[in-house]
């Protein structure tokens, strides 16, 4: 087996002669190279020779090497007289790259078992 050279200029990809496993030589991005096309050769050295050759199209998965990060600042606003289970919003960007940024809706628990805790006079 072997890799038309023609089809992988910048060398992405090798192949081992006998298996014809596909490997490759560095790391692929998807930002830069979504998909890559090359030709495969197949060849057996008898008399007469038989080659015979198929198209490969490898599909780069997209990860996001990017850690998600909360939006600034880290605080939301409830008034003293919230009801139990009412809703908070926080804000969130998932990473630099993909410059997504969504709304989440969280939960103010409010523990009527607990005693609040509060400074000063009564």
């Amino acid at each position: 087996y072997s890799i038309d050279w023609k089809s992988d200029l910048d060398s992405y990809f090798d192949i081992d002669p006998v298996e014809g496993t596909i490997s490759t030589n560095e790391l692929l991005d998807r930002e830069n190279i979504a998909q890559h096309n090359i030709s495969v050769v197949a060849t057996k050295l008898n008399s007469p020779v038989l080659t015979s050759r198929v198209a490969v199209t490898v599909h780069v998965l997209d990860i996001n090497e990017f850690p998600p990060e909360l939006a600034s600042p880290y605080e939301t606003f409830v008034c003293e007289n919230a009801k139990v289970g009412q809703n908070a919003s926080l804000s969130a960007v998932f990473s630099q790259c993909d410059s997504t940024s969504i709304s989440l809706s969280g939960f103010l628990t409010i523990r009527p078992d607990r005693d609040l805790k509060r400074s000063g006079k009564r």
